[in-house]
């Protein structure tokens, strides 16, 4: 029997990014962007996060994010949520970050404004 991994996806309003196809875009790439925990601590709350888990997370593994359309750019962590709350709670300062490009972003998004009906 082959195993077959199942597909990441973040859910963000009327979003939904393929988080597997994020991290096959980041494989090779050196993080250049920075996040600062304690800035992103209030999203915490609209994120489903395991407590327990947050606790054996390995923070050197980079968030990935990307600018949400209609925002001018502004950034929306897509990997990571356990890292960042272990982070806060650990009191690091920041974690490295892979920041995805807009066409990057498109090309992951699974649906949202500018790509109804659900697709891919």
């Amino acid at each position: 029997m082959i195993a077959t991994r199942r597909r990441e996806v973040f859910h963000w309003g009327p979003y939904a990014w393929d988080v597997s196809a994020a991290k096959n875009i980041v494989a090779d790439r050196v993080p250049i962007g920075r996040v600062k925990p304690a800035e992103w601590g209030g999203f915490g709350a609209l994120v489903a996060i395991d407590r327990e888990h947050a606790k054996t997370v390995d923070l050197t593994v980079p968030l990935i994010a990307v600018p949400v359309p209609g925002t001018h750019g502004s950034p929306l962590i897509l990997d990571g949520w356990h890292r960042l709350l272990r982070s806060y709670l650990d009191g690091v300062d920041e974690l490295l970050t892979h920041v995805l490009t807009a066409a990057e972003e498109a090309q992951i998004r699974i649906h949202g404004p500018g790509n109804w009906p659900y697709g891919r």
